[in-house]
């Protein structure tokens, strides 16, 4: 809030980096952009060496032609004075490169105007407390990217020059080259002149360690980076480059990627004049559901004296779903100008003309609440587009966040367990102590809550209004009181209604469809997505609705860790609530919770049957009111799993959708292939398939889980051939047979949790279409089941598969013969999954040659203590998994991982080494590992790459501080 508001205001970027690694030349091409509007520009490299009074005289020369060496002869304070008058009233671009001290800058900072024209100081240092000196007048800071030169510097000299020849070098040049390259410091600059110096000369191996002795070589130094990178560019032309010799186009990419830096210059570009939707006001969003606190934090913001104190005015309009939009501009007028009737400056527009010209040099804070529509905003900017300062607005939906490319978005998210609890006792016990016969179930409570501060405060409320009794707060802990939960969800329903309502029909449908599955719980997006499929939801616009649903903000969605796929999703605990509410009226779908649910009224004419408490179906009354509604079109088990048998109510004969995973069966129930009209079917039994299965010709998702492992696994019947329509089949340890002569199932996408005796070449070839395969690999104790790893040779033969898991459940890590990986997998493969195989490490150089962009390693997936890296591997990798290895030095030889995101290391125990640097663009998370690998990860986040870093450590407790952790 309290950032400079570009393009407007004056402003001081910095660029921090030391001098050779482009900061310079960043700042030059920034100067030299015709793009960038101003009316007079100056560049001074100031250096280590400085007179104050020169670099003042040195901008003068260059902003004002009619100065003289005798006008600057007078005193300090008359030439600081002249310059400002010489910037004042114009637009102004000053470059201060190279600067190196704090007071130069204080001692500067003077004779720059502060002015609301866009004027801009751009200065390059090697000194980050220079930051701080720039307060108020602080704009973007830049931190140059140093990219992996300073740690693959040496590599990239050594392929460049040598080639794959490097391996019959000498021990004195390998080394001289190590030698070379620390003395580039990494530096780019450094780097491109090394290499245009060595690639040219034929040098002998004395030579060699001259150079690299000689630590003051020019080649080494950067004292001009504009002038350096003209040089070098004017050698790259000058050469007459082989590119049919790859060590030549090699040199060539390398300089041309060193010396490329259109990143940092587009970067630089975009905050100087960032595009926004209002000109001269920027719009930050906080979005977030009703409840979770944009309200508040607005509040905060408006009421902090500091944010205040930087506002001519500031405004508070809340609007709602019904505001009328053309009113927004008289609303902060006349907050603004109390004194003027609002009646009149709507008859009168010349009257709002000539407030808003009076305003349009003013900074003004309006804060948008409860913004349901971009209407208002319009209006705003077609009657006001000049006008300045902030506009912070709340809002429950995504689409009213999406104004400038450069506007800012804030999602506001639910408070964490220990946030929900200070919450809930500060309401409660005013003065902060809870009694310690309390806090165990008042933690419970709070976490009941689901971390929604609104209904925290509704349900303090609540236990405000009765005795503070130990077992009355244990009741209400484990749900057996009630009434505490339900008089908070009927207060709260209200705020949460109008965005049910808003909602369009088929949004409705798929908002209501999730309130079947049980609180609370993160449902996987492909199984939601089966079911709503099921229901005659169109394929394609599942996953939109589901995106729509979050971003009218009524569902939780989580994404995968690299944010580019929804993963899960739920609805929050108060949604559930409102959607079993107005599911119940309308019809959608009955909840059988208790006993009293079996016996509704209407019940008879139920469409789905949501069983929440699969006990209630060993009653054979219940079980005969289940048999009666048959207009019920779905029967969905949602409850815990159930380890009995009890009856399940296969007479339904219109049953599109039958989820019974939660009930235990010992045997295939056979009736289930009487229901012919079945899409979607999910048990739990043991035993095999009935050749009858095949009447079930509309089935489209085949589910079977077995309720325990066993080493054997269930040959299907043939016929499983003939069921056309099938898009997911998934049978634990099942075994497909070959088919019959031409048979095949073009629509089956998904096969998972198969038998690894499934994927013969006769089975994978007539499943064309199959971009999904799980395999399930059971050792028999006498060690038969090795065979099963030559099936995984065959999977080369699928030609568009795109996510492969491989699972040994049951590893026997002894004295045998591991078998290799599958030398050839699909080339369109993007996410592999192995867990259990117990490879050497050595056999990752198979996998390092898949472009899969999401690697996960679980369960000795691969086993040893050391894993090297010798070669250029993982060009695609983005996501890498290591959870469960006895692994204990990881090294990196060689730049790998270009594309790198994310890593997350699980249960790591031995890790004693880990590769120094990582192209880490995201985060990195680590889960119950050594100390070792906790402070690996922050020390590289804090001295390489500003990367994400979760930790979770269950000897020192959730979400703490790694490096005072570990320094405790």
């Amino acid at each position: 809030m309290l950032k400079r508001l570009r393009p407007d205001d004056m402003c001081f970027f910095s660029l921090v980096a030391e001098s050779g690694t482009g900061r310079s030349i960043i700042a030059n091409t920034v100067l030299e952009d015709e793009d960038q509007r101003f009316d007079c520009k100056a560049w001074v490299t100031i250096g280590a060496h400085f007179q104050q009074l020169e670099i003042v005289r040195l901008i003068l020369y260059q902003l004002d032609n009619d100065f003289s060496e005798e006008d600057g002869d007078d005193e300090d304070e008359r030439i600081r004075n002249y310059l400002y008058k010489a910037l004042e009233g114009r637009r102004y671009l000053i470059v201060l490169d190279d600067m190196c001290s704090v007071e130069v800058l204080e001692y500067l900072k003077g004779s720059f105007p502060d002015q609301s024209n866009g004027s801009l100081v751009l200065l390059t240092t090697n000194k980050k407390e220079m930051i701080g000196s720039l307060q108020p007048y602080l704009g973007t800071n830049v931190i140059v990217r140093v990219g992996d030169y300073q740690y693959w510097g040496w590599w990239y000299l050594r392929q460049a020059v040598f080639g794959d020849n490097y391996r019959f070098l000498h021990p004195e040049v390998l080394e001289a080259i190590k030698k070379i390259s620390e003395n580039c410091g990494g530096l780019r600059l450094a780097l491109a002149k090394t290499l245009l110096f060595l690639v040219k000369k034929d040098i002998t191996t004395v030579e060699w360690s001259n150079i690299a002795a000689d630590e003051e070589h020019p080649i080494f130094k950067v004292e001009d980076e504009v002038s350096e990178m003209h040089k070098i560019k004017t050698e790259m032309e000058s050469y007459n480059w082989n590119m049919d010799n790859p060590r030549e186009c090699l040199v060539v990419t390398l300089i041309s990627r060193w010396m490329d830096l259109s990143v940092d210059v587009a970067l630089i570009k975009k905050a100087i004049n960032p595009k926004r939707y209002f000109s001269k006001m920027e719009i930050i969003s906080l979005w977030g559901m009703a409840g979770i606190g944009k309200t508040t934090y607005a509040k905060k913001i408006i009421q902090d004296e500091e944010i205040f104190s930087n506002f001519d005015h500031s405004v508070w309009i809340t609007l709602g779903p019904k505001y009328e939009a053309r009113d927004i501009l008289i609303d902060i007028l006349v907050q603004i100008y109390p004194s003027e009737d609002k009646i009149q400056m709507k008859e009168d527009d010349e009257i709002v003309t000539n407030l808003c010209k009076e305003l349009s040099s003013k900074r003004i804070l309006i804060v948008i609440d409860d913004l349901w529509s971009k209407e208002p905003l319009h209006h705003l900017q077609a009657l006001f587009p000049n006008i300045k300062g902030k506009a912070l607005v709340t809002t429950r939906l995504r689409e009213v966040t999406q104004w400038g490319e450069d506007d800012i978005v804030y999602k506001i998210r639910l408070l964490d367990k220990e946030e929900s609890w200070c919450l809930l006792r500060q309401k409660v016990f005013p003065e902060g102590v809870c009694p310690p016969e309390l806090e165990k179930a008042g933690r419970k409570i709070a976490e009941e809550c689901d971390g929604l501060p609104l209904l925290i405060l509704k349900v303090a409320d609540q236990l405000l209004q009765e005795d503070k009794d130990p077992k009355f707060w244990d009741l209400v802990a484990s749900g057996k009181e009630t009434s505490v939960f339900a008089k908070a969800h009927d207060e709260i329903s209200e705020a949460l209604l109008p965005s049910y309502k808003r909602l369009p029909q088929h949004l409705k449908a798929c908002f209501l469809y999730m309130g079947v599955f049980r609180k609370c719980c993160d449902m996987n997006i492909f199984k939601v997505n089966d079911k709503l499929m099921a229901e005659d939801f169109l394929e394609h616009i599942v996953f939109e609705c589901l995106f729509d649903l979050e971003s009218e903000s009524v569902l939780l969605i989580h994404w995968n860790t690299l944010g580019s796929l929804i993963k899960s999703c739920r609805l929050h605990s108060v949604f559930w609530h409102l959607c079993n509410s107005e599911a119940a009226k309308n019809g959608f779908f009955h909840a059988i919770n208790s006993y009293d649910d079996c016996f509704m009224e209407n019940m008879e004419s139920q469409r789905r049957l949501c069983i929440r408490n699969s006990t209630l179906l060993g009653f054979r009354d219940v079980h005969t009111s289940m048999e009666s509604v048959a207009s019920a079109r779905s029967f969905l088990c949602v409850s815990p799993p159930h380890q009995y048998p009890v009856p399940v109510s296969f007479g339904l004969r219109l049953l599109r959708v039958l989820d019974a995973l939660a009930i235990r069966k010992y045997q295939f129930p056979v009736e289930v292939v009487e229901l012919l009209q079945l899409r979607y079917l999910a048990l739990t039994c043991y035993g095999s398939l009935p050749t009858s299965i095949s009447k079930l010709w509309k089935l489209q998702f085949l589910i079977v889980n077995r309720y325990m492992s066993t080493n054997t696994s269930s040959l299907l019947p043939v016929e499983i051939w003939d069921m056309k329509e099938l898009r997911h089949l998934q049978i634990m340890g099942g075994h497909i047979p070959n088919p019959n002569c031409g048979a095949s199932l073009p629509m089956l996408t998904t096969l998972w949790d198969v038998s690894a005796r499934s994927c013969t070449r006769e089975v994978l070839e007539m499943i064309p279409n199959l971009k999904r395969l799980g395999i399930r690999i059971e050792l028999a104790p006498d060690g038969e089941g090795d065979s099963s790893f030559t099936y995984l040779n065959n999977i080369s033969h699928i030609s568009g598969l795109k996510s492969l898991k491989c699972v040994v459940v049951n590893p026997q890590f002894g004295s045998k013969t591991v078998h290799p990986p599958p030398p050839m997998f699909p080339s369109s493969l993007t996410k592999l999954t192995l867990s259990g195989f117990g490879y050497p490490w050595k056999y990752m150089s198979i996998i390092g040659k898949l472009p899969v962009e999401v690697l996960k390693l679980k369960s000795y997936a691969f086993r040893g203590p050391v894993w090297e890296i010798n070669e250029f591997y993982f060009k695609n990798l983005k996501y890498l998994l290591i959870e469960d290895t006895d692994l204990v030095y990881w090294k990196l030889k060689v730049p790998s991982f270009t594309q790198f995101e994310c890593l997350s290391i699980r249960h790591c125990y031995k890790l004693k080494e880990l590769p120094i640097v990582l192209n880490l663009n995201n985060k990195v998370e680590i889960i119950d590992c050594s100390p070792f690998t906790v402070n690996w990860a922050e020390q590289m986040r804090l001295k390489v790459l500003p990367f994400q870093l979760t930790t979770q450590l269950s000897w020192i407790g959730p979400k703490v501080n790694v490096a005072a952790a570990l320094e405790e």
